[in-house]
């Protein structure tokens, strides 16, 4: 199974957030802060000339025009409404995301885990100088998350720093599951796809300016809300990704093909969005609890587009991709 059959296979077959209630939704901000953050990765020269340009044809900034080309995504649309500043840290944490994931991406596990440590005592300890002659990802973790803290709430900043260490510490395990090939049954996979996908970082952003209340956070209709979430976004990354791929553990787990996974992919998808639709309304929440699930479902809805406008899945062909499923 190659990336392109999986990629062309997998989103041919059907749009999967087709009746998904959140439009597309763009951050008029865009332009202007993503100069801003994209000048300060680049101030970092992280990557070699090859890798730089692998990174920039992604632009996890901002978003591409329909009809121009592609230029940019993944913060402008997953957190459309923040002020300049709460975009700004959305911006440099997701660059930085997929810096670490370019690094990690390479390396074994020992490797990773030592970036891993870097990352973490950067987070704890943003205002410590680094060590010279260490890793930039520890310079980078540091700025940007010293340049966070003014604009996020305690909960979303404790929040962050816990989820992202599982996020590092689930990207180790990968690194050893890449290493030694291992394939993994369903569960035990989506047990360490639920780590790597970072997604308890990435929903502790939309508390950046307004947290729930700890009773709020905990209640069962939320948490079982962002369990559908998470699992979901899995799902469509995995369907255009070739690397750490639940269409792998379907195969290998049921004895079935490329079309039979994507299948099973389609209809656990599915009964995941029903039920996360359901219980969104028929279930009372407060004000606050709705705007959360809100930045849900749009997160949900951004990064799906992203995944069509910009060219990390599919090379410039995403947005044909798109216009020939719908």
């Amino acid at each position: 199974m190659t990336s392109k059959s999986v990629s062309q296979e997998g989103f041919l077959l059907i749009d999967v957030l087709a009746n998904w209630p959140w439009p597309r939704s763009l951050n008029p901000l865009y332009e202007e802060v993503k100069a801003e953050s994209s000048a300060w990765v680049a101030s970092f020269k992280p990557f070699n000339a090859k890798a730089q340009d692998a990174f920039d044809r992604c632009d996890f900034s901002g978003f591409f025009s329909l009809l121009a080309e592609t230029r940019g995504l993944f913060a402008a649309l997953a957190y459309p409404n923040f002020d300049k500043a709460r975009l700004r840290t959305c911006m440099d944490i997701i660059h930085f995301f997929f810096v670490f994931d370019a690094y990690s991406d390479v390396a074994d596990e020992v490797a990773v885990h030592a970036q891993h440590e870097i990352v973490m005592d950067a987070l704890r300890h943003p205002h410590t100088p680094r060590p010279d002659g260490e890793c930039v990802l520890g310079e980078m973790a540091r700025q940007m998350w010293a340049r966070t803290l003014p604009t996020a709430t305690p909960r979303a900043q404790k929040r962050f720093v816990e989820g992202f260490d599982v996020y590092t510490a689930a990207v180790v395990t990968e690194a050893k599951d890449r290493r030694i090939q291992n394939i993994r049954n369903i569960e035990s996979y989506l047990s360490v796809r639920r780590g790597t996908m970072a997604m308890t970082p990435f929903l502790a952003l939309l508390e950046l300016k307004d947290a729930l209340d700890e009773s709020t956070a905990a209640h069962p209709v939320i948490v079982r809300l962002e369990e559908i979430i998470v699992d979901m976004s899995i799902l469509e990354n995995d369907m255009g990704h070739a690397a750490h791929n639940i269409v792998n553990a379907i195969i290998h787990e049921k004895g079935t093909d490329v079309h039979g996974a994507l299948q099973w992919v389609e209809q656990h998808h599915d009964t995941l969005a029903k039920e996360f639709l359901e219980i969104r309304q028929c279930i009372p929440l407060s004000e606050e609890a709705k705007q959360y699930v809100w930045g849900m479902g749009n997160w949900l809805r951004g990064v799906y587009c992203w995944y069509f406008e910009s060219e990390r899945y599919f090379r410039g062909a995403g947005l044909q991709l798109y216009q020939e499923m719908s």
